[in-house]
């Protein structure tokens, strides 16, 4: 057993969300059997099941069952302290409104005589005082960037 075929087994061992019928006549050949699929009730689903012709009609019966989703990535704010400093973040100074972050990525100033470490926010419109004089409080990770198919 592959492990799709194993996953698909554990799935259906869950109560179906939806329930699904189409119905064409009999003398239709299968490769021609391209009916749209409807929903029906889990009775209506259970009769079809049990008389799947009638007068030379065939109702053919699916049930749908959810795939369990991934948890939602973190959405609490964290403290800034916990941040990583390799990579860009989403900030939020505490002098800020709650409807308002910024994009930020650490700036260790290493090359300056006298190195003053801050985050570097990306609207500070390039004025390194914004950013140094309203440092964040918390910050969240960035979300992945969406997926494209290669031509």
């Amino acid at each position: 057993m592959t492990q799709i075929e194993a996953a698909i087994e554990n799935i259906e061992q869950d109560e179906p969300c939806a329930y699904q019928y189409r119905l064409y006549p009999d003398w239709i050949k299968e490769e021609q059997r391209d009916y749209e699929w409807k929903p029906c009730s889990k009775e209506s689903y259970q009769d079809y099941i049990k008389a799947p012709v009638v007068n030379n009609w065939i109702y053919e019966t699916r049930a749908l069952y959810a795939i369990p989703q991934p948890a939602p990535p973190e959405t609490e704010w964290l403290p800034i302290e916990t941040a990583p400093k390799d990579r860009a973040v989403l900030v939020h100074p505490a002098i800020w409104n709650d409807k308002t972050a910024s994009i930020a990525k650490w700036e260790s100033d290493r090359y300056s005589k006298n190195p003053r470490p801050y985050w570097r926010r990306d609207d500070d419109m390039g004025k390194v005082t914004i950013s140094r004089e309203n440092p964040p409080s918390h910050w969240l990770p960035l979300p992945a960037a969406p997926f494209k198919d290669k031509p």
